[in-house]
């Protein structure tokens, strides 16, 4: 909810990205960390030097808590490896951040300790949820803003950059989809895990902003889906929530920018009924895939370049109205086979070999970065 513009620190900081005219025009009209993407691989050296090229302010990704603990124990946000381990996350967050590209987080899953079913929240006994806000604690202390992570590591791992820690929380993932929500979603209960998320990283760091769970706005109800609209009125709808989280995330998939107005309304109309529509707007994905119709989203190259280009100048016309605050694309690059979903497979702006489809150039035309189509990129550094 706290707004973080691009000023003309921002401004200079974009420059060494782009030409200043172009860029500076594009980041001065929208919130400082707009232009983003959505991880669904690993990523190295290249992919990181890429984002930068593009213009890219942020990086979601998936904080997994069992992939950091996986055994009991207290976890200690000062050492690197214990009872929780960090490398995995200091080498992505560090590596982000020396390209300039902030991680933004979405929490979701726990260890084993806690359930076999890693989609099951932890909000059913007192130990699990002392856990949870144990393990949560340190990781916003050691990421977040002044966290040990940028103060003790970050300098010695990359020298000569600029820590750039993480300031937004998105708590779960589509937590109306039986996909992410286990034995079945339920609004009242993803509220109970918010509040016990929103204590936890407001108690880590007071200047920290915490997300509702992007919704996507027609899940399938074969798999206990609940529609967006029902969801965020039954979690909006439970006393004092909304103490406990700061911007609303949304998933706004469709196959027409229409259907993406139509789930914008119905959490616009949901946040006003609340009294939560001063909230900032987060649309922690969006996407289309190239993959060629009848596939899901399916639009082919030129269609997903040319819709992610649709889809971003009316989320930058909407900034005010709206309330956005950051888009995130799903996903940066393509998975080597399908699984996730149909669409997840082809959605990515980079083939699985990292090669830039014409969505990466439509990225870095929108936002301010220096790729341009036809023009060759940069010789590739080392991974």
């Amino acid at each position: 909810m706290k707004r973080r513009w691009a000023g003309p620190l921002a401004v200079l900081c974009i420059a060494v990205l782009a030409p200043a005219s172009a860029s500076a025009a594009k980041k001065d009209k929208v919130p400082g960390d707009f232009y983003g993407a959505v991880l669904q691989h690993t990523v190295g050296e290249y992919d990181a030097f890429l984002m930068q090229y593009a213009g890219m302010d942020t990086m979601r990704f998936h904080l997994n808590w069992g992939i950091v603990q996986s055994e009991p124990g207290r976890c200690q946000a000062r050492a690197a490896t214990g009872v929780c381990n960090w490398e995995a996350l200091d080498a992505l967050i560090g590596l982000l951040a020396k390209y300039r590209v902030r991680a933004f987080p979405y929490i979701l899953n726990v260890p084993g300790f806690v359930d076999p079913d890693p989609n099951t929240p932890p909000i059913h006994s007192t130990a699990d949820v002392r856990a949870y806000e144990n393990w949560l604690d340190a990781a916003v202390r050691r990421y977040g803003q002044g966290g040990i992570y940028w103060r003790k590591f970050f300098e010695d791992q990359y020298p000569g950059s600029k820590a750039l820690p993480i300031t937004h929380w998105e708590v779960w993932n589509e937590p109306s989809d039986g996909s992410y929500w286990q034995p079945k979603p339920n609004a009242k209960e993803y509220a109970k895990l918010l509040k016990i998320s929103g204590k936890a990283i407001h108690g880590a760091n007071p200047k920290a902003d915490v997300v509702f769970a992007g919704l996507f706005g027609t899940p399938d109800e074969t798999n206990d889906g609940i529609k967006a609209f029902k969801y965020y009125n039954k979690a909006f709808g439970v006393p004092g929530i909304g103490r406990y989280f700061d911007d609303i995330g949304v998933h706004p998939y469709g196959p027409t920018l229409k259907r993406l107005q139509t789930q914008m309304d119905w959490v616009l109309e949901e946040a006003k009924k609340a009294g939560f529509q001063n909230r900032d707007m987060w649309i922690t994905e969006i996407a289309w895939s190239s993959s060629q119709p009848p596939s899901i989203l399916g639009v082919g190259p030129e269609g997903q370049a040319q819709l992610l280009k649709k889809a971003f100048r009316l989320f930058e016309d909407k900034v005010k109205a709206w309330n956005v605050e950051g888009v995130h694309w799903y996903a940066w690059q393509d998975l080597p086979a399908p699984g996730l979903c149909e669409f997840c497979y082809e959605s990515g702006l980079l083939t699985y070999s990292r090669e830039p489809k014409p969505s990466y150039f439509a990225f870095s035309d929108m936002a301010g970065g220096k790729a341009r189509r036809g023009a060759p990129l940069p010789r590739r550094p080392r991974d």
